[in-house]
Protein backbone atom coordinates (compact mmCIF):
# COMPACT_ATOMS: atom_id res chain seq x y z
CA UNK A 1 0.00 0.00 0.00
CA UNK A 2 0.86 4.08 0.15
CA UNK A 3 2.80 2.95 3.40
CA UNK A 4 4.96 0.39 1.81
CA UNK A 5 5.48 3.13 -1.21
CA UNK A 6 6.90 5.87 1.21
CA UNK A 7 9.06 3.89 2.77
CA UNK A 8 10.99 2.50 0.00
CA UNK A 9 11.03 6.07 -2.10
CA UNK A 10 11.03 8.59 0.77
CA UNK A 11 15.15 9.08 0.79
CA UNK A 12 15.41 8.84 -3.33
CA UNK A 13 12.12 11.43 -3.64
CA UNK A 14 13.57 13.44 -1.25
CA UNK A 15 17.20 14.05 -3.63
CA UNK A 16 16.11 13.14 -7.35
CA UNK A 17 16.19 16.38 -9.20
CA UNK A 18 13.00 14.89 -11.21
CA UNK A 19 11.05 15.52 -7.75
CA UNK A 20 12.87 19.19 -6.86
CA UNK A 21 10.38 21.39 -8.14
CA UNK A 22 7.66 19.82 -6.82
CA UNK A 23 8.57 19.46 -3.74
CA UNK A 24 10.14 23.49 -3.83
CA UNK A 25 5.96 24.26 -4.26
CA UNK A 26 4.67 22.62 -1.96
CA UNK A 27 7.55 23.40 0.39
CA UNK A 28 7.00 26.76 0.11
CA UNK A 29 3.06 26.82 0.58
CA UNK A 30 3.98 24.99 4.13
CA UNK A 31 6.39 27.12 5.41
CA UNK A 32 4.16 30.18 4.62
CA UNK A 33 0.64 28.28 6.33
CA UNK A 34 3.46 27.73 9.43
CA UNK A 35 4.16 31.42 9.75
CA UNK A 36 -0.02 31.98 9.57
CA UNK A 37 -2.24 31.63 11.74
CA UNK A 38 -5.04 28.92 10.99
CA UNK A 39 -7.82 30.87 9.86
CA UNK A 40 -11.56 30.58 11.85
CA UNK A 41 -14.58 28.68 9.82
CA UNK A 42 -17.46 31.53 10.91
CA UNK A 43 -21.31 30.95 11.08
CA UNK A 44 -21.77 34.46 9.18
CA UNK A 45 -19.42 32.37 6.20
CA UNK A 46 -21.65 29.06 6.38
CA UNK A 47 -25.02 30.43 6.97
CA UNK A 48 -24.55 33.08 3.75
CA UNK A 49 -25.13 30.51 1.44
CA UNK A 50 -28.38 29.60 2.90
CA UNK A 51 -29.10 33.88 2.59
CA UNK A 52 -27.87 34.56 -0.59
CA UNK A 53 -26.34 31.35 -2.47
CA UNK A 54 -22.70 32.39 -2.44
CA UNK A 55 -20.46 29.69 -1.46
CA UNK A 56 -17.10 31.64 -2.04
CA UNK A 57 -16.79 32.99 1.38
CA UNK A 58 -16.87 29.65 3.12
CA UNK A 59 -15.64 27.48 0.47
CA UNK A 60 -12.44 29.75 0.36
CA UNK A 61 -11.18 28.93 3.99
CA UNK A 62 -12.64 25.62 4.05
CA UNK A 63 -9.92 24.86 0.93
CA UNK A 64 -7.04 27.02 2.10
CA UNK A 65 -7.14 24.85 5.34
CA UNK A 66 -7.44 21.64 3.13
CA UNK A 67 -4.41 23.01 1.41
CA UNK A 68 -2.49 23.72 4.49
CA UNK A 69 -3.37 19.56 6.01
CA UNK A 70 -2.04 18.47 2.30
CA UNK A 71 1.02 20.34 1.90
CA UNK A 72 1.70 20.03 5.84
CA UNK A 73 1.67 16.50 5.29
CA UNK A 74 3.20 15.89 2.47
CA UNK A 75 6.22 17.62 3.96
CA UNK A 76 6.24 15.65 7.06
CA UNK A 77 6.30 12.36 4.94
CA UNK A 78 9.08 13.56 2.56
CA UNK A 79 11.08 15.50 5.31
CA UNK A 80 10.10 13.88 8.64
CA UNK A 81 10.99 17.47 10.15
CA UNK A 82 9.04 17.75 13.20
CA UNK A 83 7.93 21.89 12.69
CA UNK A 84 5.83 20.03 9.84
CA UNK A 85 4.16 17.22 12.17
CA UNK A 86 3.57 19.94 14.58
CA UNK A 87 1.78 22.36 12.25
CA UNK A 88 0.40 19.15 10.93
CA UNK A 89 -1.13 18.42 14.07
CA UNK A 90 -2.52 21.47 14.82
CA UNK A 91 -4.06 21.57 11.62
CA UNK A 92 -5.58 17.75 11.76
CA UNK A 93 -6.87 19.32 15.08
CA UNK A 94 -8.58 22.17 13.18
CA UNK A 95 -10.17 19.82 11.09
CA UNK A 96 -11.19 17.94 13.29
CA UNK A 97 -12.82 20.06 15.24
CA UNK A 98 -15.37 22.11 12.02
CA UNK A 99 -19.03 21.78 12.40
CA UNK A 100 -19.22 19.89 9.47
CA UNK A 101 -16.62 18.53 6.63
CA UNK A 102 -19.69 18.99 3.60
CA UNK A 103 -20.14 22.36 2.06
CA UNK A 104 -23.00 24.62 2.82
CA UNK A 105 -24.03 24.12 -0.80
CA UNK A 106 -24.69 20.64 -0.25
CA UNK A 107 -26.86 20.67 2.88
CA UNK A 108 -30.34 21.47 3.53
CA UNK A 109 -31.07 24.19 5.71
CA UNK A 110 -33.72 21.75 7.27
CA UNK A 111 -31.75 19.33 8.36
CA UNK A 112 -30.57 19.26 12.01
CA UNK A 113 -27.13 20.31 13.43
CA UNK A 114 -26.64 16.44 13.97
CA UNK A 115 -27.46 15.67 10.26
CA UNK A 116 -25.72 18.69 9.05
CA UNK A 117 -22.49 16.82 10.68
CA UNK A 118 -22.69 13.57 9.58
CA UNK A 119 -23.77 14.42 6.10
CA UNK A 120 -21.71 12.32 3.36
CA UNK A 121 -20.93 14.79 0.53
CA UNK A 122 -17.99 14.82 -1.96
CA UNK A 123 -15.76 17.10 0.56
CA UNK A 124 -16.59 15.27 4.08
CA UNK A 125 -15.95 12.00 2.21
CA UNK A 126 -12.17 13.22 0.81
CA UNK A 127 -11.75 14.68 4.31
CA UNK A 128 -12.47 11.43 5.75
CA UNK A 129 -10.37 9.82 3.61
CA UNK A 130 -7.09 12.20 3.50
CA UNK A 131 -7.53 12.03 7.20
CA UNK A 132 -7.40 8.22 6.97
CA UNK A 133 -4.06 8.11 4.96
CA UNK A 134 -2.76 10.52 7.16
CA UNK A 135 -3.20 8.00 9.97
CA UNK A 136 -2.32 5.27 7.81
CA UNK A 137 1.50 6.84 7.16
CA UNK A 138 2.18 9.36 9.87
CA UNK A 139 2.44 7.00 12.76
CA UNK A 140 4.68 9.06 14.58
CA UNK A 141 1.54 11.53 14.93
CA UNK A 142 0.15 12.14 18.64
CA UNK A 143 -1.61 9.44 20.35
CA UNK A 144 -4.06 11.93 21.22
CA UNK A 145 -4.26 13.28 17.41
CA UNK A 146 -4.35 9.87 15.97
CA UNK A 147 -7.37 9.01 18.61
CA UNK A 148 -8.84 12.19 17.52
CA UNK A 149 -9.00 11.25 13.47
CA UNK A 150 -10.07 7.75 14.30
CA UNK A 151 -12.85 9.26 16.78
CA UNK A 152 -14.09 11.96 13.63
CA UNK A 153 -13.49 9.28 10.30
CA UNK A 154 -16.32 6.82 12.67
CA UNK A 155 -18.45 9.81 13.94
CA UNK A 156 -19.00 11.21 10.61
CA UNK A 157 -18.12 8.67 7.50
CA UNK A 158 -18.09 4.90 9.22
CA UNK A 159 -21.55 5.40 11.52
CA UNK A 160 -23.37 7.44 9.17
CA UNK A 161 -22.62 5.31 5.91
CA UNK A 162 -23.89 1.94 8.14
CA UNK A 163 -26.67 3.54 9.15
CA UNK A 164 -28.35 4.80 6.12
CA UNK A 165 -28.00 4.86 2.63
CA UNK A 166 -27.10 8.10 0.29
CA UNK A 167 -28.51 8.83 -2.77
CA UNK A 168 -25.07 8.92 -4.85
CA UNK A 169 -24.42 5.12 -4.07
CA UNK A 170 -26.86 4.89 -7.15
CA UNK A 171 -25.73 7.60 -9.36
CA UNK A 172 -23.91 7.22 -12.12
CA UNK A 173 -21.52 10.27 -11.79
CA UNK A 174 -18.69 11.28 -10.21
CA UNK A 175 -20.38 11.70 -6.87
CA UNK A 176 -20.11 7.74 -6.60
CA UNK A 177 -16.98 7.43 -7.54
CA UNK A 178 -15.76 10.52 -5.16
CA UNK A 179 -17.41 9.58 -2.17
CA UNK A 180 -17.97 5.94 -2.49
CA UNK A 181 -14.20 5.35 -3.55
CA UNK A 182 -13.03 7.66 -0.41
CA UNK A 183 -15.89 5.89 2.05
CA UNK A 184 -14.31 2.82 1.15
CA UNK A 185 -10.78 3.79 1.55
CA UNK A 186 -12.14 5.60 5.59
CA UNK A 187 -13.33 1.14 5.55
CA UNK A 188 -10.30 -0.26 4.74
CA UNK A 189 -8.28 1.76 6.95
CA UNK A 190 -10.12 2.82 9.79
CA UNK A 191 -12.99 -0.33 10.29
CA UNK A 192 -10.90 -2.89 8.73
CA UNK A 193 -13.39 -5.33 11.11
CA UNK A 194 -16.27 -3.77 9.60
CA UNK A 195 -15.20 -3.93 5.36
CA UNK A 196 -17.24 -7.27 4.83
CA UNK A 197 -20.63 -5.52 5.42
CA UNK A 198 -19.97 -2.89 2.96
CA UNK A 199 -17.76 -4.69 0.68
CA UNK A 200 -20.63 -5.43 -1.77
CA UNK A 201 -22.59 -2.27 -1.20
CA UNK A 202 -19.29 -0.21 -2.33
CA UNK A 203 -18.22 -1.94 -5.34
CA UNK A 204 -22.27 -1.87 -6.48
CA UNK A 205 -21.50 2.06 -6.06
CA UNK A 206 -18.45 1.98 -8.47
CA UNK A 207 -20.16 -0.16 -10.86
CA UNK A 208 -22.90 2.92 -10.84
CA UNK A 209 -20.34 5.38 -11.81
CA UNK A 210 -19.05 3.47 -14.72
CA UNK A 211 -22.56 2.88 -15.61
CA UNK A 212 -22.53 6.88 -16.34
CA UNK A 213 -19.89 6.51 -19.27
CA UNK A 214 -20.74 5.38 -22.40
CA UNK A 215 -18.90 2.30 -24.26
CA UNK A 216 -17.03 4.74 -26.03
CA UNK A 217 -15.36 5.72 -22.92
CA UNK A 218 -16.15 9.56 -23.16
CA UNK A 219 -16.89 11.75 -19.94
CA UNK A 220 -19.10 14.11 -21.40
CA UNK A 221 -18.69 16.60 -18.63
CA UNK A 222 -15.16 17.24 -19.82
CA UNK A 223 -11.44 15.78 -18.55
CA UNK A 224 -11.71 18.50 -15.48
CA UNK A 225 -14.54 15.84 -13.96
CA UNK A 226 -12.93 12.75 -15.74
CA UNK A 227 -9.79 13.75 -13.48
CA UNK A 228 -11.93 14.17 -10.31
CA UNK A 229 -14.33 11.14 -10.75
CA UNK A 230 -12.49 8.65 -12.60
CA UNK A 231 -9.65 9.51 -10.89
CA UNK A 232 -10.87 8.73 -7.63
CA UNK A 233 -12.53 5.70 -8.83
CA UNK A 234 -8.50 4.39 -9.83
CA UNK A 235 -7.35 5.32 -6.54
CA UNK A 236 -10.19 3.22 -4.43
CA UNK A 237 -9.44 0.48 -7.26
CA UNK A 238 -6.01 0.50 -6.38
CA UNK A 239 -6.31 0.16 -2.87
CA UNK A 240 -8.93 -2.38 -3.34
CA UNK A 241 -7.40 -4.58 -5.75
CA UNK A 242 -4.21 -4.47 -3.03
CA UNK A 243 -6.23 -5.01 -0.08
CA UNK A 244 -8.16 -7.86 -1.55
CA UNK A 245 -4.79 -9.61 -2.89
CA UNK A 246 -6.35 -9.31 -6.20
CA UNK A 247 -10.12 -11.09 -5.53
CA UNK A 248 -11.47 -7.70 -6.32
CA UNK A 249 -10.09 -6.04 -9.43
CA UNK A 250 -12.18 -3.07 -11.03
CA UNK A 251 -9.62 -2.40 -13.61
CA UNK A 252 -10.43 -5.37 -15.63
CA UNK A 253 -12.77 -4.88 -18.98
CA UNK A 254 -12.54 -2.93 -22.29
CA UNK A 255 -14.75 -0.09 -21.20
CA UNK A 256 -12.33 0.91 -18.44
CA UNK A 257 -9.71 0.87 -20.47
CA UNK A 258 -11.62 3.00 -22.95
CA UNK A 259 -12.25 5.31 -20.53
CA UNK A 260 -8.57 5.38 -19.22
CA UNK A 261 -7.86 6.54 -22.57
CA UNK A 262 -10.21 9.56 -22.47
CA UNK A 263 -7.99 12.17 -21.61
CA UNK A 264 -5.01 11.69 -24.18
CA UNK A 265 -8.07 12.51 -26.41
CA UNK A 266 -9.49 15.27 -25.18
CA UNK A 267 -6.54 17.06 -24.92
CA UNK A 268 -6.43 19.15 -28.09
CA UNK A 269 -2.76 20.26 -27.37
CA UNK A 270 -0.96 21.02 -24.19
CA UNK A 271 -2.81 24.78 -23.45
CA UNK A 272 -6.44 23.49 -24.68
CA UNK A 273 -8.95 20.53 -24.03
CA UNK A 274 -12.14 19.79 -24.88
CA UNK A 275 -14.04 21.86 -22.42
CA UNK A 276 -18.14 21.04 -23.33
CA UNK A 277 -20.32 21.68 -20.49
CA UNK A 278 -19.15 22.47 -16.78
CA UNK A 279 -15.55 21.51 -17.42
CA UNK A 280 -12.17 23.87 -16.57
CA UNK A 281 -11.26 26.31 -19.43
CA UNK A 282 -7.61 24.96 -18.59
CA UNK A 283 -6.61 21.59 -18.37
CA UNK A 284 -3.82 20.23 -16.56
CA UNK A 285 -3.05 16.30 -15.75
CA UNK A 286 -2.12 14.48 -12.90
CA UNK A 287 0.94 13.07 -12.93
CA UNK A 288 0.74 10.24 -10.80
CA UNK A 289 -2.62 9.56 -12.48
CA UNK A 290 -1.47 9.26 -16.03
CA UNK A 291 2.01 6.73 -14.43
CA UNK A 292 -0.16 4.47 -13.05
CA UNK A 293 -2.99 4.32 -15.92
CA UNK A 294 0.24 3.46 -18.44
CA UNK A 295 1.39 1.23 -15.96
CA UNK A 296 -1.36 -0.61 -15.79
CA UNK A 297 -2.74 -0.73 -19.54
CA UNK A 298 0.64 0.03 -21.23
CA UNK A 299 -0.54 2.05 -24.43
CA UNK A 300 -1.73 5.37 -22.30
CA UNK A 301 -0.02 8.41 -23.53
CA UNK A 302 1.82 10.65 -20.37
CA UNK A 303 1.90 14.62 -21.12
CA UNK A 304 4.73 16.18 -20.77
CA UNK A 305 5.52 16.93 -17.04
CA UNK A 306 5.37 20.36 -17.59
CA UNK A 307 1.73 20.04 -17.72
CA UNK A 308 1.00 18.48 -14.70
CA UNK A 309 -1.48 20.19 -12.19
CA UNK A 310 1.58 21.34 -9.19
CA UNK A 311 0.60 22.09 -5.79
CA UNK A 312 -2.37 25.10 -5.77
CA UNK A 313 -3.21 24.40 -9.38
CA UNK A 314 -6.30 22.48 -7.43
CA UNK A 315 -7.89 24.97 -5.77
CA UNK A 316 -9.34 22.63 -3.59
CA UNK A 317 -5.97 20.99 -2.75
CA UNK A 318 -6.91 17.20 -3.00
CA UNK A 319 -4.67 14.68 -0.92
CA UNK A 320 -5.03 11.26 -2.94
CA UNK A 321 -3.77 12.33 -6.40
CA UNK A 322 -0.65 15.44 -4.68
CA UNK A 323 0.85 12.61 -2.33
CA UNK A 324 0.73 9.68 -5.47
CA UNK A 325 2.35 12.53 -7.58
CA UNK A 326 5.41 11.26 -5.45
CA UNK A 327 5.56 7.83 -5.27
CA UNK A 328 3.27 6.68 -7.98
CA UNK A 329 5.63 8.18 -10.51
CA UNK A 330 8.82 7.23 -12.29
CA UNK A 331 11.14 9.77 -14.48
CA UNK A 332 8.62 8.48 -17.49
CA UNK A 333 8.25 11.49 -20.01
CA UNK A 334 6.07 10.55 -23.13
CA UNK A 335 5.18 6.91 -23.42
CA UNK A 336 2.11 5.60 -24.60
CA UNK A 337 0.28 6.43 -28.03
CA UNK A 338 -0.47 10.54 -28.29
CA UNK A 339 -3.64 9.34 -31.25
CA UNK A 340 -3.29 12.53 -32.57
CA UNK A 341 -6.11 12.29 -35.63
CA UNK A 342 -9.38 11.99 -35.80
CA UNK A 343 -11.19 10.53 -32.84
CA UNK A 344 -15.64 9.87 -32.71
CA UNK A 345 -17.03 9.07 -29.49
CA UNK A 346 -20.26 7.37 -30.73
CA UNK A 347 -22.20 7.37 -27.53
CA UNK A 348 -21.74 11.11 -26.55
CA UNK A 349 -21.60 12.16 -30.34
CA UNK A 350 -18.30 13.77 -30.00
CA UNK A 351 -16.08 14.59 -32.89
CA UNK A 352 -12.58 15.32 -32.44
CA UNK A 353 -10.08 16.77 -35.00
CA UNK A 354 -6.43 17.18 -34.72
CA UNK A 355 -4.32 18.09 -37.57
CA UNK A 356 -0.86 19.39 -37.60
CA UNK A 357 -1.99 23.11 -37.38
CA UNK A 358 -5.16 23.27 -35.63
CA UNK A 359 -7.65 21.01 -33.41
CA UNK A 360 -11.16 21.05 -33.63
CA UNK A 361 -13.96 19.35 -31.11
CA UNK A 362 -17.65 19.74 -31.98
CA UNK A 363 -20.81 18.17 -30.38
CA UNK A 364 -24.03 16.35 -31.19
CA UNK A 365 -25.61 14.92 -28.30
CA UNK A 366 -28.59 16.29 -26.26
CA UNK A 367 -29.57 19.20 -23.88
CA UNK A 368 -30.19 17.01 -20.73
CA UNK A 369 -26.36 15.79 -20.27
CA UNK A 370 -24.83 16.02 -16.93
CA UNK A 371 -23.49 19.54 -16.07
CA UNK A 372 -25.23 20.53 -19.27
CA UNK A 373 -24.96 23.41 -21.63
CA UNK A 374 -27.57 24.05 -24.18
CA UNK A 375 -24.88 23.37 -26.71
CA UNK A 376 -26.23 20.91 -29.42
CA UNK A 377 -23.90 21.66 -32.54
CA UNK A 378 -21.11 23.79 -30.87
CA UNK A 379 -17.79 23.50 -31.49
CA UNK A 380 -14.24 24.97 -30.36
CA UNK A 381 -10.93 25.69 -32.27
CA UNK A 382 -7.54 25.97 -31.54
CA UNK A 383 -4.77 26.81 -34.11
CA UNK A 384 -1.19 26.76 -32.90
CA UNK A 385 -2.12 26.35 -29.25
CA UNK A 386 -4.63 29.53 -29.38
CA UNK A 387 -8.44 29.20 -29.07
CA UNK A 388 -9.81 30.57 -31.96
CA UNK A 389 -13.68 30.16 -31.40
CA UNK A 390 -14.05 28.67 -27.80
CA UNK A 391 -16.30 27.13 -25.31
CA UNK A 392 -16.88 29.29 -21.97
CA UNK A 393 -16.73 25.78 -20.12
CA UNK A 394 -18.01 26.29 -16.24
CA UNK A 395 -19.24 29.97 -14.63
CA UNK A 396 -19.32 30.66 -11.00
CA UNK A 397 -21.05 27.59 -9.15
CA UNK A 398 -23.98 29.62 -7.15
CA UNK A 399 -27.36 28.26 -6.01
CA UNK A 400 -28.88 30.07 -9.33
CA UNK A 401 -26.16 27.77 -11.13
CA UNK A 402 -27.62 24.78 -9.99
CA UNK A 403 -31.05 25.88 -9.93
CA UNK A 404 -34.06 27.17 -11.93
CA UNK A 405 -32.28 30.32 -13.31
CA UNK A 406 -29.39 27.97 -14.66
CA UNK A 407 -30.22 28.91 -18.58
CA UNK A 408 -30.37 32.37 -17.75
CA UNK A 409 -26.87 32.33 -17.18
CA UNK A 410 -24.61 33.35 -20.59
CA UNK A 411 -22.54 29.98 -20.02
CA UNK A 412 -24.68 27.33 -19.84
CA UNK A 413 -27.27 29.14 -22.27
CA UNK A 414 -27.38 28.80 -25.92
CA UNK A 415 -26.42 32.02 -26.32
CA UNK A 416 -23.22 31.66 -24.98
CA UNK A 417 -21.73 28.60 -27.31
CA UNK A 418 -21.06 28.70 -31.38
CA UNK A 419 -24.71 27.69 -32.90
CA UNK A 420 -27.70 29.88 -34.50
CA UNK A 421 -30.32 32.18 -32.92
CA UNK A 422 -33.72 31.06 -35.02
CA UNK A 423 -36.42 34.00 -35.08
CA UNK A 424 -34.50 34.94 -31.73
CA UNK A 425 -34.68 32.11 -30.02
CA UNK A 426 -32.30 29.65 -27.97
CA UNK A 427 -31.95 26.15 -27.52
CA UNK A 428 -33.92 24.78 -24.87
CA UNK A 429 -33.05 22.15 -22.04
CA UNK A 430 -34.62 18.84 -21.66
CA UNK A 431 -34.23 15.53 -22.56
CA UNK A 432 -36.90 16.34 -25.79
CA UNK A 433 -34.05 18.24 -27.32
CA UNK A 434 -31.53 16.26 -29.39
CA UNK A 435 -29.45 16.54 -32.71
CA UNK A 436 -28.84 13.25 -34.10
CA UNK A 437 -25.39 12.37 -36.34
CA UNK A 438 -25.76 12.35 -39.89
CA UNK A 439 -22.34 10.89 -40.69
CA UNK A 440 -18.89 11.20 -39.35
CA UNK A 441 -15.71 10.24 -41.92
CA UNK A 442 -12.42 11.10 -42.03
CA UNK A 443 -12.01 14.73 -41.97
CA UNK A 444 -15.94 15.51 -41.87
CA UNK A 445 -18.75 15.20 -39.29
CA UNK A 446 -22.53 16.41 -40.34
CA UNK A 447 -25.38 16.60 -37.78
CA UNK A 448 -28.96 17.52 -37.32
CA UNK A 449 -29.59 20.32 -34.74
CA UNK A 450 -33.10 21.44 -35.41
CA UNK A 451 -34.53 19.11 -32.74
CA UNK A 452 -32.33 21.51 -30.09
CA UNK A 453 -34.90 24.39 -30.94
CA UNK A 454 -38.10 25.32 -29.69
CA UNK A 455 -41.25 25.04 -32.03
CA UNK A 456 -40.19 27.71 -34.53
CA UNK A 457 -40.76 27.09 -38.34
CA UNK A 458 -37.48 24.90 -38.98
CA UNK A 459 -38.20 21.51 -40.52
CA UNK A 460 -34.28 21.08 -40.55
CA UNK A 461 -30.77 22.03 -39.42
CA UNK A 462 -27.84 20.40 -41.10
CA UNK A 463 -24.53 21.34 -39.70
CA UNK A 464 -21.35 19.94 -41.56
CA UNK A 465 -17.78 20.20 -40.10
CA UNK A 466 -14.99 19.53 -43.13
CA UNK A 467 -11.31 19.25 -41.98
CA UNK A 468 -8.40 19.54 -44.14
CA UNK A 469 -4.84 20.49 -43.50
CA UNK A 470 -5.25 24.09 -44.27
CA UNK A 471 -8.95 25.13 -43.17
CA UNK A 472 -11.74 23.97 -41.44
CA UNK A 473 -15.31 24.49 -43.78
CA UNK A 474 -18.58 24.87 -41.66
CA UNK A 475 -21.70 24.37 -43.80
CA UNK A 476 -25.16 25.11 -42.72
CA UNK A 477 -27.82 24.22 -44.44
CA UNK A 478 -31.81 25.44 -43.02
CA UNK A 479 -34.61 24.47 -44.30
CA UNK A 480 -38.37 26.23 -42.85
CA UNK A 481 -42.12 25.47 -43.01
CA UNK A 482 -42.59 29.61 -43.06
CA UNK A 483 -40.18 32.07 -44.24
CA UNK A 484 -38.07 33.18 -40.67
CA UNK A 485 -38.67 36.36 -39.23
CA UNK A 486 -34.52 36.14 -38.16
CA UNK A 487 -31.53 33.90 -38.30
CA UNK A 488 -28.41 34.34 -36.66
CA UNK A 489 -25.10 32.38 -36.83
CA UNK A 490 -22.87 33.36 -33.98
CA UNK A 491 -20.03 32.44 -33.11
CA UNK A 492 -18.05 33.10 -30.11
CA UNK A 493 -14.27 33.63 -28.93
CA UNK A 494 -12.18 35.18 -26.40
CA UNK A 495 -10.30 36.77 -28.59
CA UNK A 496 -11.73 40.50 -29.83
CA UNK A 497 -12.51 40.10 -33.52
CA UNK A 498 -11.90 43.11 -36.29
CA UNK A 499 -14.37 43.11 -39.41
CA UNK A 500 -13.22 43.42 -42.93
CA UNK A 501 -15.10 43.13 -46.06
CA UNK A 502 -16.24 39.37 -46.32
CA UNK A 503 -14.50 38.46 -43.14
CA UNK A 504 -13.94 38.45 -39.56
CA UNK A 505 -10.16 38.40 -38.02
CA UNK A 506 -9.33 36.22 -34.99
CA UNK A 507 -6.36 36.22 -33.85
CA UNK A 508 -4.68 36.57 -36.90
CA UNK A 509 -6.81 33.88 -38.80
CA UNK A 510 -9.67 34.56 -41.12
CA UNK A 511 -13.89 33.80 -40.88
CA UNK A 512 -14.57 34.22 -44.32
CA UNK A 513 -18.31 34.17 -44.99
CA UNK A 514 -20.42 35.82 -47.88
CA UNK A 515 -20.71 39.12 -47.18
CA UNK A 516 -23.96 39.19 -49.97
CA UNK A 517 -26.29 36.94 -47.68
CA UNK A 518 -24.87 38.11 -43.91
CA UNK A 519 -24.37 41.22 -41.79
CA UNK A 520 -21.84 41.31 -39.54
CA UNK A 521 -21.74 42.84 -36.04
CA UNK A 522 -19.73 42.11 -32.97
CA UNK A 523 -20.89 42.72 -29.92
CA UNK A 524 -19.25 41.38 -26.27
CA UNK A 525 -20.31 40.19 -22.74
CA UNK A 526 -18.84 39.88 -19.31
CA UNK A 527 -19.34 36.93 -17.03
CA UNK A 528 -17.78 35.12 -14.16
CA UNK A 529 -15.81 32.15 -14.58
CA UNK A 530 -15.81 29.16 -12.10
CA UNK A 531 -13.08 30.91 -10.12
CA UNK A 532 -15.37 33.73 -9.81
CA UNK A 533 -12.91 35.72 -12.17
CA UNK A 534 -14.16 38.41 -14.71
CA UNK A 535 -13.64 37.18 -18.09
CA UNK A 536 -15.20 38.69 -21.85
CA UNK A 537 -16.72 36.63 -24.07
CA UNK A 538 -17.26 38.32 -27.74
CA UNK A 539 -20.03 37.19 -30.40
CA UNK A 540 -19.59 37.25 -34.05
CA UNK A 541 -23.03 37.89 -35.19
CA UNK A 542 -23.78 36.80 -38.80
CA UNK A 543 -27.12 37.98 -39.39
CA UNK A 544 -29.14 37.12 -42.48
CA UNK A 545 -30.32 40.01 -45.04
CA UNK A 546 -33.59 38.40 -46.70
CA UNK A 547 -34.98 35.51 -45.49
CA UNK A 548 -35.69 32.35 -47.60
CA UNK A 549 -37.28 28.77 -46.71
CA UNK A 550 -34.08 27.14 -47.70
CA UNK A 551 -30.58 28.85 -47.12
CA UNK A 552 -27.26 27.46 -47.35
CA UNK A 553 -24.20 29.21 -45.77
CA UNK A 554 -19.92 28.12 -45.76
CA UNK A 555 -17.73 29.35 -43.67
CA UNK A 556 -14.29 29.20 -44.26
CA UNK A 557 -11.88 29.44 -41.20
CA UNK A 558 -7.98 29.58 -42.57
Amino acid sequence: MLRDLIEEKREYIKNAPYYSDMIERVRKAADKYIETPLKCLPWSDFGRYFETGSRKEYERVYFDRRGRLSSLAVMYIITRDKKYRYALEDTVWAVCDEYSWALPAHLSSSQTCSEQSSSIDLFAAETGATLSEIYSVCTELSERVRERIASEVRRRIIQPYLKKRSWWEVSDMNWAAVCGGCVGTCFIYMAEEEFSEVEERLISTMKSFLSGYGNDGCCREGAGYWLYGFGYFVWFADILCEYTSGRINLFSGAKVKRIAEFQQHAMLDENNTVCFSDCDKKYRHRLSLSHFLRGKYGDIYVPPKSSMIMFGDDPCYRWAGLIRDFFYTSELEGGGDEQNGNVYFSDAQWYIYKGTRYSLAAKCGGNNEPHNHNDIGSFMLCFDGDELLCELGSGEYTADYFGARRYRILNNSSRGHSVPIINGRYQEAGAEYTGSVISCSGGSFEAELSGAYPECGIKSLQRRFECSDKAVIIRDRYRFSEMPESLTERFVSFIRPVIEEGAVIIGGRRLIYNSVLLECAVSEERYKDHSCCDKTAYFIDLTLREPALSLEFKFVIE
